[in-house]
């Protein structure tokens, strides 16, 4: 599983002084992207080579509130994993009191050169890993 840290923004939040719901997939997507760095997929060495992996699906679940300079934990990991699809889950958390704000979830499709492709070995491989990995410490 892993982990990101980040702070609220004045500029994140609405009019109640709360973390506004559209800057969550803002979080999401930053954290998305540097784990898939820590397990060795460059998100832009990825698109160099053609391929992509759009958000065809996402679902958010708000249960506590963040506001800002709040300091905020992400914990993503992979849920399910098909041949070309993948759904990756999060928790958000207010870091310093460990309490859940949000769960979040996103689904995935690999495209290369705009075209539905198989998930390759070496990526699945390190998904499903990840995968396990997740499952195992959950139990």
């Amino acid at each position: 599983m892993f982990e990101i840290e980040f702070q609220v923004d004045y500029l994140d939040t609405d009019a109640m002084g709360i973390v506004h719901h559209s800057r969550y997939c803002r979080y999401l997507e930053r954290a998305r992207v540097r784990w898939l760095e820590t397990i060795g997929l460059q998100y832009s060495e990825l698109e160099r080579q053609g391929y992509t992996l759009p958000l065809t699906g996402l679902a958010l679940e708000y249960l506590k509130p963040l506001r800002f300079d709040d300091r905020g934990l992400v914990r993503v990991h992979v849920e399910e994993l098909g041949r070309a699809r993948m759904k990756i889950a999060y928790e958000i958390f207010h870091a310093p009191s460990g309490v859940l704000a949000t769960r979040a979830t996103t689904d995935h499709v690999l495209l290369r050169n705009m075209k539905p492709v198989r998930i390759p070995e070496e990526w699945r491989d390190k998904w499903q890993l990840q995968k396990e990995q997740t499952s195992s410490t959950s139990r």
